[in-house]
């Protein structure tokens, strides 16, 4: 009689924390904050615009980081750093927002939760946007992670 109540208590919190699971996880996201996190408005993973104070509110709040670019009109080799920061993206698209637009001058520029902007010198290659990715990012993900284990 022991050994029954036994296996459905057991069973009992074997399903109740396969439910629990289900129900509070983290889900796969298209990497968009979506209207729960921001009724009035989905943010996209890819911007091809500045986006306005309050979407960057959003975006920080949500405990992203939103990347900046800014481009010259007509610039031909920003089309190459377009697409490396694009891939970028999509590589961290629960941890990122891209803004792209036109601007005086090429730049990129993080600006994680605490709301301080780190511009990055140099080639943007996907070394470069990892290396000041992780500097900035609260959410450490395990690219992060493991350049900190590997740099010790």
């Amino acid at each position: 009689m022991k050994s029954r109540i036994f296996v459905g208590i057991v069973a009992f919190i074997m399903l109740g924390s396969t439910a629990g699971y289900a129900l509070f996880s983290p889900a796969q996201t298209s990497g968009a904050i979506t209207a729960q996190d921001r009724p009035e408005q989905d943010i996209l993973l890819v911007n091809e615009r500045k986006l306005l104070g309050n979407e960057v509110l959003a975006v920080l709040g949500a405990g992203r980081v939103l990347i900046e670019y800014s481009y010259s009109e007509g610039c031909a080799e920003c089309e190459t750093d377009k697409v490396t920061l694009e891939l970028f993206a999509q590589k961290f698209r629960n941890y990122v927002i891209l803004s792209e637009f036109t601007g005086d001058e090429e730049k990129v520029g993080m600006t994680g939760k605490n709301g301080d902007t780190v511009r990055l010198n140099g080639t943007v290659t996907e070394e470069s946007l990892t290396v000041l990715f992780c500097s900035v990012t609260q959410a450490q993900p395990k690219e992060c992670i493991l350049r900190e284990i590997g740099s010790e």
